[in-house]
């Protein structure tokens, strides 16, 4: 029996950079993935950059973040699904964790997702365990959804508490 799978495709009518920052997000339907629902996102043509990653130019100065993961060249359409591992102190723990889930996908697949989510507000954060994103101190960030559905970024030494789900790709 094959599993169910959402297809979403994004419909982006301005530029995704614009899209961002007048909230002109499409999807064609209401999307809301269950735990470990196998769902597939499209890439925004041209590919988003680690650099160019719409909230690196958010009010808390996240424009001094250095993006040093390699660049987007995969196919458009992945399959992905979200999972609530539990609690970690490390993101080195995490990321083993998150590997008996599926694949640590590239950080900027935050934003067809949160494209696809269209800035719906949600009572858990949603990331990507991608290290990419380093400030000039050299401290690691990754990319979150926040609860207000909004691209940020999180400092990763925090730790991570079990009210966050990842994102994590699939074959």
């Amino acid at each position: 029996m094959a599993k169910s799978m959402t297809r979403l495709r994004i419909i982006p009518s301005v530029p995704p950079a614009v899209q961002h920052n007048t909230g002109l997000h499409r999807a064609e339907k209401e999307f809301q993935p269950h735990a470990s629902e196998v769902f597939q996102l499209t890439m925004v043509s041209p590919p988003i950059t680690g650099a160019s990653l719409p909230g690196l130019t958010g009010i808390f100065g996240w424009s001094s973040l250095r993006f040093t993961g390699q660049e987007f060249s995969g196919p458009p359409i992945q399959s992905f699904k979200l999972v609530w591992p539990g609690r970690f102190k490390t993101l080195e723990e995490l990321s083993s964790a998150l590997r008996g889930y599926g694949h640590i996908p590239e950080g900027i697949w935050i934003y067809p997702y949160l494209m696809a989510r269209g800035g719906i507000r949600a009572e858990k954060l949603t990331s990507i365990a991608d290290p990419s994103w380093l400030s000039p101190e050299s401290f690691c960030f990754i990319p979150i959804i926040n609860t207000k559905g909004e691209l940020d970024f999180y400092f990763s030494k925090l730790g991570f508490g079990i009210n966050r789900a990842w994102l994590v790709r699939v074959d």
